[in-house]
């Protein structure tokens, strides 16, 4: 659903917009839901004034018939298999990443999850020669590392690749919802891209204590990660730490029991779950845990460790 912005109505100047940010009311769908008195509340506006408005944004945001065979042809010309540069797990996934789709990419610490999202944006803009918007919460993302995995690369083959890996540095969670909405406008404005990589959730999941609130940043990002997937044919990666966890009591002192991040609600958003186990320093082990497909005999390939990438 769009995001709240004064050019929707005469009524939503901006200071409104800011003092409705407040209390979480972001979008289209979130001002129509919201009860009415809440918001003059929480806003400059009347009672009659917010009405007006409600209705002006249904009239102009509620969805429109299409055409169902019309829809299917736009799909089927639009949607494509992704190849990740690594041919096991290629093998493994049935050729690659399929646009319309959320991945997880998890694992402990150290287990090659950030080399994969790197492996895949070499992959992406050196091969494909698409568009791949890289969006950083850690801060730790090195220009010159992902140089070098370039290093086959002439030097104007080398700009023009490095062009087309759009970085982000992403430090709040309100600013990568922000972000995806910006991501949303420009590929409205005739953007070309393929993926969209998030590196990683847990890092602004873990900037609060505030359970509601928590669960309120993952619905919003949520709901905007699975429009673009499926209103762009993108593919999503949102990497995802595993953690270790002891019950307890001198039974089970070496006992440990691995838990995803981001809690159940995040737990069934993914349409694929891929693992990421270190075997040794340059070997890692990757498991498909979840698929939107029938799970295959074999789900786990083995993959290497490399300064330019995963092989």
């Amino acid at each position: 659903m769009s995001r709240l912005s004064p050019n929707m109505h005469p009524n939503l100047k901006s200071d409104v917009i800011e003092l409705l940010n407040v209390k979480q009311i972001y979008t289209v769908l979130d001002f129509i839901r919201t009860d009415t008195k809440l918001i003059e509340k929480s806003s400059h506006l009347t009672f009659r004034e917010i009405l007006d408005v409600k209705k002006e944004l249904t009239k102009r945001f509620s969805a429109q018939p299409r055409n169902g065979f019309e829809y299917y042809k736009l799909i089927i010309s639009n949607s494509a298999i992704i190849e990740t540069g690594i041919k096991n797990l290629d093998d493994l996934l049935e050729g690659g990443l399929f646009t319309g789709n959320i991945y997880e990419i998890c694992g402990l610490p150290a287990t090659g999850k950030t080399l994969f999202c790197l492996t895949l944006m070499k992959n992406v803009v050196s091969k494909m020669k698409e568009n791949i918007y890289y969006l950083d919460t850690k801060q730790d993302f090195s220009a010159r590392k992902f140089k070098q995995m370039l290093c086959n690369s002439n030097k104007q083959e080398l700009v023009e690749a490095l062009s087309r890996a759009l970085i982000k540095n992403i430090s709040s969670q309100h600013e990568l919802v922000n972000s995806l909405f910006e991501i949303k406008e420009k590929l409205q404005s005739g953007l070309k891209m393929r993926a969209v990589i998030i590196d990683s959730l847990p890092a602004l999941y873990w900037q609060s204590a505030d359970y509601s609130g928590n669960n309120n940043f993952l619905n919003h990002t949520v709901n905007i990660l699975r429009y673009l997937s499926i209103e762009y044919n993108l593919v999503i990666i949102v990497t995802n730490l595993i953690t270790l966890w002891n019950e307890g009591g001198f039974n089970t002192q070496d006992s440990y029991q691995e838990k995803i991040s981001c809690g159940g609600y995040w737990h069934n958003v993914p349409n694929v779950r891929l693992k990421f186990e270190r075997t040794s320093q340059s070997a890692c082990k990757v498991t498909l845990m979840k698929t939107w497909k029938v799970m295959p005999e074999i789900c786990e390939c083995g993959v290497e460790l490399t300064d330019v990438g995963i092989k």
